[in-house]
């Protein structure tokens, strides 16, 4: 059979697999494949919303799909009549990236749990999928917080020795930049931060430049490639080249010469960061988390085909070094407290915050906010001194902001401060962010303070959160490192009256009897 009658191109890449069909035939059975990809939640007005973890280009006839469901492709175009006389197989080169020869400053040394890790990273091979026995292009690293997931990382990077990109939130660009700095030899002209699409224009425009070649690590926010990738999906191809993109998605990595590709806190937008392998050939990349774990099967599903279990890094028996306390209270009688957003059957907690605040339960936010006091009294503030430090998180930036001024007046000599940071959702100023490193006690959001933050010496953490991920529980109870010699607390508020509530209660003891030293029901004397 001749190349003009073949009915599409089979495209492969490190991550990726694309699809490019000639016909509406063609287009039409591989849209159905799509479907094996695709959730449908709904949103608060009950209107169903599909998310799919595969990419569909209707302008340039183009699809894309991850590595690891390539053999599940293949045998669903043989059930539907489709043999491999039927399409075309191009295999896109490896891209090894480009040689920087980068160091790690001399203070760091891999600590003994981090030595088989930096193995796994260099010699593990795929378990599974398109790249069966060959050494690992994606490496996820999962081991406990705590124990040195971005310096385990960067070990992994110096012992590749090339050109590093880096994809994180707006969230964590401040930190990131400042870690680039504490951890790798490397001189300002030597790296580069990418913030917004002019920006992302500008880093593919000077990349074959001569000075281009001194740059060992790029940092860009994720929102700057999803816009890109959005654009090329919307518009296709030829429109983002005329917009000023100087390569297709697909070719970034390459075209930047970056040899490994870090993804931090990969559970977080884990859709975009699932697409974003469906855009990356890269030789090697390392996604990091200590939380890949979700209550939803189709959510495990995907987690696995990003991230076979068979081939991630296992970090052993976890270390449980801190105490566990379910604090059970109930409200007075006349209380009237809503749990669900007008309109919706879910429960939400800023509804519920919302209710504590109301003009209509008269002196409750008080009360709620001396509930907070009390458990700080418990064992924080008796034994406090300079440098121990606590945090409360809360749902809502006004309940962040009731429950700091509350603390502030009960605690005229401690520093109490309230830290919210960039919300495009909810755009506002944003709180110094040495508010949530500097002060005894912060009042935060976990969006704001709670993944991707280390708080040096923080030995108490209260949650006011009531809510069912078990990702978001984890990463809050993990803010807690281990203090050799000292203790660290872990609380979390329930209404015993409120049935949702005791649902995500049950949900926290079995997930606390993993990761906690000890755990006790602490029953609050008072009714609010």
């Amino acid at each position: 059979m001749s190349d003009i009658r073949k009915k599409m191109t089979v495209v492969i890449g490190s991550h990726f697999f694309k699809v490019l069909v000639r016909d509406p035939k063609e287009y039409s059975l591989v849209l159905r494949y799509t479907k094996e990809f695709t959730t449908v939640e709904t949103d608060r007005d009950g209107i169903p919303i599909p998310t799919v973890y595969a990419v569909v280009n209707k302008h340039d006839n183009e699809f894309r799909f991850h590595i690891n469901t390539y053999s599940g492709f293949v045998n669903f175009l043989m059930v539907n009549g489709l043999s491999v006389n039927d399409y075309d197989v191009e295999v896109m080169p490896i891209n090894y990236g480009y040689d920087t020869g980068i160091k790690m400053l001399d203070k760091y040394s891999p600590r003994e749990h981090q030595v088989p890790i930096i193995d796994y990273f260099l010699t593990q091979t795929a378990k599974s999928g398109y790249y069966i026995n060959q050494v690992l292009k994606q490496n996820f690293i999962g081991i406990q917080t705590g124990e040195g997931k971005t310096l385990t990382s960067s070990f992994c990077a110096v012992k590749l020795g090339k050109r590093i990109l880096i994809c994180v939130r707006p969230l964590f660009m401040k930190k990131w930049a400042e870690d680039i700095f504490d951890i790798f030899k490397v001189k300002k002209t030597e790296t580069l931060s990418v913030q917004g699409s002019d920006q992302l224009k500008g880093l593919l425009s000077i990349a074959k430049e001569p000075e281009f070649k001194k740059v060992k690590v790029i940092l860009v926010s994720l929102p700057t490639v999803r816009n890109w990738f959005k654009a090329y999906e919307t518009l296709g191809s030829k429109a983002c080249r005329e917009a000023g993109y100087d390569c297709d998605p697909d070719q970034f990595y390459e075209h930047l010469g970056v040899g490994m590709r870090l993804i931090d806190e990969v559970h977080i937008d884990f859709h975009f960061n699932f697409i974003h392998d469906l855009y990356t050939n890269v030789n090697k990349g390392i996604s990091l988390s200590a939380t890949l774990l979700n209550l939803d099967p189709f959510m495990e599903k995907m987690y696995n085909l990003a991230y076979p279990k068979l081939d991630r890094y296992n970090g052993g028996e976890l270390k449980k070094y801190t105490k566990s306390f379910a604090v059970m209270y109930d409200f007075q009688f006349q209380r009237r407290v809503n749990t669900k957003d007008f309109g919706s059957n879910t429960y939400s907690h800023i509804a519920f915050e919302k209710s504590i605040m109301s003009n209509n339960n008269k002196g409750l936010l008080n009360n709620y906010c001396g509930m907070i006091y009390d458990i700080l009294n418990i064992k924080f503030l008796p034994t406090f001194t300079k440098g121990k430090k606590a945090v409360v998180y809360a749902a809502s930036k006004k309940m962040c902001t009731a429950i700091a001024e509350f603390l502030k007046k009960q605690l005229p000599d401690m520093d109490v401060r309230r830290y919210i940071g960039k919300d495009p959702k909810e755009p506002g100023i944003e709180d110094p962010y040495e508010n949530l490193l500097d002060a005894d006690i912060r009042v935060t959001t976990i969006q704001s303070g709670g993944t991707g933050h280390d708080i040096k010496g923080l030995t108490d953490v209260i949650m006011t959160n009531c809510i069912q991920s078990i990702q978001q529980n984890i990463q809050v109870l993990g803010r807690l490192r281990e203090i050799i010699g000292g203790e660290t607390r872990f609380y979390y508020l329930t209404c015993y009256s409120l049935e949702k509530q005791m649902k995500y209660h049950f949900d926290k003891v079995e997930m606390l009897k993993e990761r906690a030293k000890s755990f006790e029901i602490l029953p609050y004397g008072m009714k609010l």
